[in-house]
């Protein structure tokens, strides 16, 4: 057993050097109290570039394991047997590229995990098994992911933050949320490569507050995709902005992002942002962007809103009738009849109701 057998300094280099600072001698019999009540461990901005599976077994209270900026490129198979307290793991700033099946099992507790800024380009199916019920932070940013992991995050069911900016993310599939997106409250996807988004997308994210997706390639985001989030959103960032050159993956040159079209598709957001009760309390540097047929790119909320090209039809033909009922249909039914012939802002729309039998 552990406790009969004398440590050497050498077996386990990342804590006997802490253990004699706290308790005055070589660990041992000494060191397993203090290791019985650590409750958070620092070793980042280290070289470590391993984690040995038996180093932090002992540990058996501690809440906060911070592995930050090392060398670590491999997570073993029951590195964290024995942490059923740790409540925040962070291994950012590593050369881990892959995350295996069942690493984190023995994490059930575990709340927030920070993988960002590692090489990651695949995750298995079972890789956050364990974390079921109480991971509630993932952050996944400053990757090499190509999609959209759902597969390893459906089991996710109390999941509140995702973040994926800045990885090489170039659609976002009709699921990508189905069966873990009720709880999400933050998602972040800038800094991708994102072309599409589908209408529905969204469909899953009753929760939805934050939604970011700024510097993509975005030519076009219609309110059918965005209409099951409206109720809910309070900050939606799809800017646009131009640098000299230093993109996210480099390249060289004038980069533009989210060239969006100035066309009847952005209405929505154009009134969106134009209404205060809808818009997060944030200072945000870069103006929504739109780009006309000419070229020229304006801020979305400047633009008249006839000058959007929305179609119109006959004042008679506007709105003809409504299916039986239709009071009673899901949310939105009639905003969405009415944005789509877009009638102009400030003027009336008359609606014949009649009741059946009349």
């Amino acid at each position: 057993m552990w406790m009969q057998k004398k440590p050497q300094e050498t077996s386990d280099p990342f804590l006997n050097r802490h253990e004699r600072e706290q308790c005055g001698g070589s660990g041992g019999k000494q060191g397993l109290p203090f290791r019985r009540k650590l409750m958070r461990l620092n070793l980042g901005k280290n070289r470590l570039d391993y984690i040995p599976t038996d180093t932090f077994h002992p540990l058996t209270n501690l809440e906060v394991l911070d592995l930050h900026e090392n060398r670590i490129s491999h997570i073993p198979d029951g590195a964290f047997e024995g942490l059923r307290k740790l409540d925040m793991l962070k291994l950012e700033h590593n050369q881990i590229a892959t995350i295996q099946a069942n690493v984190f099992s023995d994490l059930t507790v575990l709340n927030s995990l920070n993988i960002e800024h590692n090489l990651i380009t695949n995750i298995s199916e079972r890789a956050f098994a364990g974390l079921e019920s109480n991971l509630e932070w993932l952050e996944l940013g400053h990757n090499r992911l190509d999609h959209i992991p759902s597969h390893a995050l459906r089991p996710l069911h109390n999941l509140r933050q995702l973040d994926l900016d800045s990885n090489r993310i170039t659609y976002v599939q009709e699921d990508a949320f189905r069966g873990y997106g009720d709880t999400i409250k933050y998602i972040l996807l800038d800094k991708n490569h994102i072309t599409k988004i589908p209408p529905l997308a969204f469909m899953d994210l009753h929760s939805l507050e934050w939604l970011k997706l700024s510097h993509n390639d975005l030519t076009s985001l219609t309110e059918d995709t965005v209409q099951p989030i409206l109720d809910t959103l309070t900050m939606i960032d799809v800017s646009r902005e131009c640098h000299e050159g230093g993109g996210a993956e480099g390249i060289p040159g004038p980069v533009s992002y989210n060239p969006l079209l100035c066309s009847c598709d952005l209405l929505w957001l154009r009134r969106w942002l134009s209404n205060p009760n809808n818009r997060e309390t944030i200072i945000t540097s870069q103006d929504h962007i739109c780009v006309t047929e000419e070229r020229k790119s304006h801020p979305i909320e400047h633009i008249p809103v006839d000058e959007f090209d929305c179609p119109t039809l006959p004042h008679e033909k506007l709105i003809t009738s409504f299916p039986q009922n239709s009071f009673h249909h899901p949310r939105g039914m009639l905003s969405r009849h009415v944005n789509r012939r877009c009638p102009r802002e400030g003027c009336t729309t008359p609606l014949n109701c009649t009741e059946e039998g009349l």
